[in-house]
């Protein structure tokens, strides 16, 4: 592995086999095999989040968040938050890791004004909610982190605008049609 160029030749042509179609795809990946076997390099040596393999059907099941993923901890971990906190294809394992790596309040606080502006509420209103999220309000939720962090500061808002109240029914059957009632009108669990 003397040649400096032999990584960043891999990387194109691991590029080209991901992005192209046809003949181009076929190609590119008869090449990277090919240089693969030849010098002894796995996927992972040109992709931290591709397993120890030279079978290139690893890639069809390559997801960016993965890349993005692998690169927490590292000096490009604030370029992969950026994107990862859009990501919507995380697991709940790959959700986790992301909280432990993000200041909830701090993307809260940036992201807030656009919410309130989407949502017609007062920011200051939605800013404070936003305080009192926690990454099991977050883990709740389903999409990227974003929309749960969205989600979680309307529903905190929710609830401290519109406190608990206790209704009383006479049998289950009219708790169960109230409840269900007011789940239909207003979106929140009662």
């Amino acid at each position: 592995m003397t040649d400096p160029d032999l990584l960043p030749r891999a990387r194109k042509l691991m590029g080209l086999y991901r992005g192209g179609v046809g003949g181009e795809r076929g190609n590119a990946g008869r090449r990277l095999s090919a240089l693969l076997r030849e010098h002894d390099l796995t996927l992972f040596d040109l992709d931290p989040s591709l397993p120890v393999t030279q079978d290139l059907a690893a890639l069809d099941s390559w997801r960016e968040s993965a890349a993005l993923l692998a690169r927490l901890g590292t000096d490009a971990q604030d370029d992969a938050l950026s994107a990862l906190v859009d990501a919507d294809d995380l697991t709940d394992p790959e959700m986790r890791r992301l909280l432990d790596a993000v200041n909830l309040h701090r993307l809260a606080e940036v992201r807030v004004d656009g919410w309130a502006a989407l949502d017609g509420v007062a920011p200051a209103a939605l800013r404070q909610a936003a305080t009192s999220i926690t990454p099991a309000d977050v883990l709740a939720a389903q999409g990227s982190l974003a929309s749960r962090l969205r989600f979680a500061a309307a529903r905190q808002l929710y609830f401290q605008t519109h406190p608990p109240r206790l209704i009383r029914t006479e049998t289950p059957a009219q708790t169960a049609f109230v409840r269900g009632l007011i789940e239909t009108l207003t979106g929140h669990p009662t």
